[in-house]
């Protein structure tokens, strides 16, 4: 059965070109995210919040100080409509279509080609909720339930694991003994002992159990 929900995926926007068109407070949000993931950002409106002032100033993006204009999306990944004016984000989407650029409406997401999930970040860890654009506020509640389930403890928990997996890398050729190895200690007590005993002790129990899951190995 075809759902018209929308297909998740995380997009690598790194040295990206994003045209972002609008600079209140909904374009601000979607500007701040877009540094993080490292883009490429373009921004055009005539006025413009302090802080996308502070980032342009910065060279953090760049703004064009102007209305939009035609043919101001030619070379972008991704364009985001993100005025309050529905009439100037229907003139961005219909032409960022035409180009065949997926762009982001703030004001009608039915007319975009994507929408924006409200994410829950710890560190590495992110989850994306979603309503398919029904109720973003319920998205934003669910996503405030999650950042109280999944606390900073998993930035340390998901930062041992990848140096787990690295280490495996080194140590094991085989894939399914480094894919075994990887599951204990997803299975193990290591959440636990980072929540209950800190970082420091958390390693030195992991490096306990990693030498010991060898030698186990090199026994079979």
């Amino acid at each position: 059965m075809v759902t018209d929900y929308g297909y998740p995926i995380f997009v690598s926007l790194v040295g990206k070109r994003i045209t972002v068109v609008g600079a209140g407070r909904v374009a601000e949000r979607k500007i701040e995210a877009l540094q993080q993931a490292g883009a490429h950002i373009i921004v055009i409106a005539p006025l413009a919040t302090a802080r996308i002032q502070e980032w342009a100033s910065t060279e953090r993006i760049i703004w064009h100080s102007r209305v939009y204009a035609a043919g101001d999306a030619l070379g972008s990944q991704l364009v985001f409509a993100a005025t309050d004016q529905d009439a100037v984000n229907a003139q961005v989407t219909l032409e960022a279509k035409s180009l065949g650029i997926w762009v982001n409406s703030a004001t009608d997401s039915e007319q975009g080609d994507f929408i924006v999930p409200a994410v829950m970040k710890r560190g590495p860890l992110q989850i994306g909720v979603s309503t398919s654009g029904i109720s973003p506020a319920l998205a934003r509640q669910i996503r405030t339930e999650l950042e109280a389930a999944f606390g900073d403890e998993y930035v340390i928990y998901l930062t041992i694991l990848g140096e787990i997996r690295s280490r495996l890398r080194q140590l094991l050729a085989a894939s399914d003994q480094r894919g075994a190895v990887l599951r204990w200690f997803i299975e193990s007590d290591l959440l636990r002992q980072i929540r209950m005993n800190g970082e420091q002790q958390a390693r030195l129990w992991m490096e306990e159990q990693l030498l010991e899951r060898i030698r186990q190995l090199e026994f079979n």
